[in-house]
């Protein structure tokens, strides 16, 4: 499944800092659908639940769906970020990045920004991001089998985790995200994520 993004300036999340964010599908739909066969998309009560389908991103989704007097491409959000100050495109700021069509693909990896991004489906039709993006695991295991795929990897931990070095049963070495270690640090002044910088081959997010 591919579908259009809609991208847009994002300048005041506390988290990723100033960026240029990718909001896969030009509807809800189109957006949910991306991620279908996620667990964090239809998970158990109790169970983590995806923060960006069902909080606050969705919400800045529907805001730019019923907002029609912009220029959503990448280019339009280039231009409105006027000042310059996106450190980064952060992909799938909701949605899948393995939804997104050749040709945006394309204009993404030849923007001079660095790029940001995960996908769920790294085994499957994601495969393809390997160069651009995390892949985004379940488990300790998948971890250390994305690594040995030749994947930066990520995985959610339960909340409360606050180790901020760990390592997987295969050694690979894990590394807490350092915004939950120093609200300071944001996406664009850390950029380990960025498949361009090295760092631990795998990534952690404690619960939230």
């Amino acid at each position: 499944m591919k579908v259009k993004s809609m991208f847009t300036p994002s300048l005041k999340n506390p988290k990723t800092g100033p960026c240029i964010c990718q909001y896969i599908g030009e509807t809800r739909e189109e957006s949910k659908e991306t991620c279908k066969g996620c667990t964090l998309l239809n998970s158990e009560p109790g169970k983590p639940k995806c923060y960006a389908q069902f909080k606050g991103m969705a919400w800045s989704h529907i805001n730019m769906i019923k907002t029609n007097n912009y220029d959503y491409t990448l280019d339009g959000a280039t231009t409105r970020d006027n000042k310059n100050k996106s450190r980064f495109i952060r992909m799938g700021g909701i949605g899948d990045p393995s939804a997104t069509p050749a040709k945006e693909l394309k204009a993404i990896k030849n923007h001079p920004l660095p790029v940001i991004g995960y996908t769920h489906f790294w085994r499957t039709r994601g495969k393809h991001l390997k160069d651009i993006c995390v892949a985004s695991c379940d488990t300790i295991q998948q971890a250390d089998q994305a690594v040995a795929l030749g994947w930066k990897a990520s995985i959610v931990m339960p909340k409360g985790y606050a180790n901020k070095v760990a390592y997987t049963p295969n050694g690979n070495k894990i590394i807490l995200c350092p915004n939950q270690q120093n609200k300071n640090i944001t996406c664009g002044t850390c950029m380990i994520c960025s498949i361009g910088k090295k760092s631990a081959p795998v990534i952690a997010f404690a619960y939230h």
